[in-house]
């Protein structure tokens, strides 16, 4: 039996009278984001949409951390507008002669705040995490499933929106969420083949909570799965039995994610993993890293690749951080991850093994808040479900277009590739047949994911966030964090454009392709929700 504990609980903490709600355009647009469509659906609601999207900063905040791509923000902030840059759109040309600074600090806080002492157990993670994505009953364990999981096919955790750096406790995911430092440093992640990426939540913090492999110049990472856990004195436990250093929890190269080492410490790593076709080749090439957790100076390191074969393949050497907890006060909101000069600065607190109450219990307490909560300017309502069928549609179309198109590439170089005399030009061919027939299953699997989709039965319209930018701020101030925040998220747009040709690239300097259907493995590239909704 699967119950569902749903964003409808929504952004119920740091309520105050001087905070804003967004416009009614930027409203629906969470109100779909939050719904769980495709990011192809939400293209095609914005394409469609009469409305000029005045996104604020805080607006884009919520929507990355919902799990909005930026390319999608993107369209939004620049909807309507033509080439009016005189309406706050930020030129194309500006932005990636300059990167964009990071957004203020106050604008990447989480919906929660720190709880009490009496309430630090791992039930706090139901109410702080409720903002972002659905509490599932699976097989009797509470899990958490992101929103962003839902949106966009290829996420995955340990993946996207974060990169590694190398800190006193060893090799850190410093995520880009808001959320980040609660299921990337707690818990354990799995793939459901029902829902995609799940998490269970628990009480021991690390730097992450992966397994690892090397070689090759590659370095690989999966997820340590549910049933395991770390004990101080004993090492690693998978279920009741104590396991040594060489056990590798029954991950297969489906499990990993891989990465030349060169590309290891870079800001946006998941522009050069190693595309899903090759990660079979990838894993056989390398081996299993032991011992990579220890318990050294009162807390767990996490060791991972060494960190001189990273500074040889970057041909520098790898900068390590200091890891500070942010101690906050009971009721402060909680921040994202900091990373400061040297110091990486996050809320990382003690909790206690037991959770004292369910997410039914602490569902009911939000609802009660609900309840006296100021209420959004606009409402779910015919017009908006319309439209989003019409998206849904567009949408559809869009991909099955797409997938016929790369058919027809597919089939004429095959049959240029089966003609073709010299030895290298049919390779090359033969490359361009992969990438073809990689971008029609693409295509294929999203107009089917998208025609399949279904909202959770208990499904329930969020209250949308309020805004963290006070009214009483100067305009000057206001108008320097739209800036860059806008800046931000059409840096992050052109990077996230870069993953295809990056995959592509791959694909075309592969050796000589060999005739074990590799391509056929997987349905999907990258790797990310494996199930259905």
């Amino acid at each position: 039996m699967k119950k569902f504990l749903l964003g409808g609980c929504a952004i119920i903490a740091i309520l105050s009278a001087n905070t804003v709600w967004a416009t009614p355009a930027a409203d629906d647009l969470i109100k779909m984001a939050r719904s769980g469509v495709d990011e192809e659906v939400l293209s095609a609601y914005i394409d469609k949409s009469p409305d000029v999207y005045d996104l604020s900063a805080d607006d884009i905040v919520t929507l990355k951390d919902l799990g909005v791509p930026s390319k999608v923000i993107k369209e939004a902030i620049n909807h309507g507008r033509g080439n009016d840059t005189s309406s706050g759109v930020v030129s194309e040309t500006a932005n990636t002669a300059q990167p964009a600074s990071e957004p203020p600090q106050e604008l990447l806080t989480s919906a929660a705040a720190a709880p009490s002492p009496d309430d630090q157990n791992i039930s706090f993670f139901y109410e702080a995490l409720c903002p972002y994505g659905n509490w599932v009953d699976i097989d009797g364990a509470w899990c958490w499933q992101p929103n962003a999981a839902v949106i966009s096919v290829d996420w995955a955790p340990y993946c996207r929106h974060g990169h590694w750096i190398s800190s006193d406790w060893g090799w850190c995911w410093n995520s880009d969420y808001s959320w980040g430092w609660a299921p990337f440093h707690y818990g354990r992640w799995f793939r459901h083949p029902v829902h995609g990426w799940c998490w269970v939540p628990d009480n021991e913090w690390g730097p992450a909570w992966v397994s690892w492999r090397w070689g090759d110049d590659y370095c690989g990472w999966a997820p340590l799965p549910p049933r395991t856990r770390f004990d101080r004195n004993g090492g690693f436990y998978f279920g009741d039995r104590q396991v040594g250093d060489d056990f590798e929890f029954n991950l297969t190269f489906q499990d990993y994610f891989f990465l030349s080492a060169s590309h290891f410490c870079d800001p946006h790593p998941w522009v050069n993993m190693v595309p899903s076709v090759r990660t079979e080749e990838v894993f056989r090439k390398t081996a299993f890293l032991k011992g990579s957790y220890r318990y050294e100076n009162n807390h767990i390191v996490n060791r991972g690749p060494a960190i001189e074969n990273i500074s040889r393949a970057l041909k520098k050497p790898v900068a390590t951080v200091t890891i500070v907890p942010a101690n906050l006060k009971p009721g402060q909101p909680i921040e994202r991850s900091l990373l400061k000069e040297n110091q990486l600065i996050i809320y990382k607190p003690a909790l206690a093994p037991k959770a004292p109450k369910d997410p039914a219990a602490v569902r009911t307490l939000l609802e009660k808040r609900q309840a006296s909560a100021p209420q959004p300017k606009s409402e779910i309502g015919a017009a908006l479900i319309k439209r989003k069928q019409v998206a849904t549609e567009q949408a559809i179309k869009e991909q099955q277009l797409k997938a016929e198109n790369a058919r027809k590439e597919e089939s004429a170089m095959q049959k240029a590739a089966q003609i073709e005399v010299d030895n290298s030009k049919r390779a090359s061919l033969q490359a361009e047949v992969q990438i073809r027939t990689m971008n029609a299953r693409q295509a294929e699997n999203r107009a089917t994911r998208i025609k399949q989709w279904n909202p959770p039965a208990e499904a329930k319209p969020a209250i949308i966030p309020q805004s963290r930018v006070l009214p009483q701020e100067p305009a000057q101030s206001r108008e320097r964090v739209q800036t860059q925040v806008r800046a931000q998220v059409f840096n992050e747009a052109r990077i996230e454009q870069q993953r295809q040709p990056a995959v592509e690239q791959m694909i075309r300097n592969r050796p000589a392709p060999q005739q074990n259907n590799a391509g056929q493995r997987r349905d999907e590239e990258p790797r990310g929700n494996s199930g259905r909704r």
